[in-house]
């Protein structure tokens, strides 16, 4: 389980997050189950974000951080793509405007299911966080696993790179203004160290030209 609460200048603007893995150990759950429990969770903490994701495009945590903090920011702009936060969380996943997409690539799917394995997300304020949790683990017999997101392959480095249409050329740009050294075949651990943080930032540009989307400017 990760927990990090988030702290700004706008007290307002403050959230908790709550992210964790779990096994469950039922058969009988349908993703209609799981969603009704979700949906009556969020009418209860109406503020709060409650969202089962698929983690197969998730870069690492931070990927997961900055989603939520564009998806507060349009709600507190009063600029969303979506009219649930939930959703929105979905969209900044996936750097992408189209719902269908981002549910597609990020929503929980039937063979997240079959296999008993529950990625899932809750952001509310630092009161609430663990009552939520502890409401949505009610509902599961359940086995908490391990994170990989720490877990650095040139296979998942190139799955994600495609996924968000990010070119080398881009990449090698910015590797070359920190290090003046270009992706290769032969990477070492610490250039696929840089090379991911360089596809985080890369990302989280993505979100930040998505959310731009919806501001007007007069």
């Amino acid at each position: 389980m990760i927990r990090k609460n988030f702290v700004f200048s706008d007290p307002d603007f403050n959230y908790s997050v709550l992210i964790n893995k779990i096994m469950i150990k039922q058969n009988e759950l349908s993703l209609d189950v799981l969603f009704k429990i979700m949906e009556d969770l969020q009418k209860i903490y109406e503020n709060s974000i409650i969202q089962f994701f698929n983690d197969f495009n998730v870069l690492n945590e931070k990927h997961i951080f900055n989603s939520i903090y564009f998806t507060r920011k349009a709600f507190n702009k009063n600029i969303p793509i979506s009219n649930k936060q939930s959703i929105e969380f979905l969209l900044y996943l996936s750097a992408k405007r189209q719902i269908k997409i981002a549910i597609e690539s990020f929503g929980l799917k039937k063979e997240d299911l079959k296999k008993g394995i529950l990625n899932y997300c809750i952001v509310s304020n630092n009161d609430d966080l663990n009552q939520i949790n502890q409401e949505l683990l009610e509902n599961f017999y359940f086995e908490e696993l391990k994170f990989d997101y720490e877990k650095k392959t040139i296979e998942k480095y190139n799955r994600i790179k495609s996924f968000y249409d990010l070119a080398d050329e881009q990449i090698n740009t910015i590797l070359n203004s920190i290090s003046n050294k270009k992706t290769n075949d032969n990477l070492e651990k610490d250039n696929i160290n840089r090379l991911y943080e360089v596809l985080n930032d890369l990302i989280c540009e993505k979100m930040a030209l998505l959310s731009l989307e919806g501001v007007k400017f007069e």
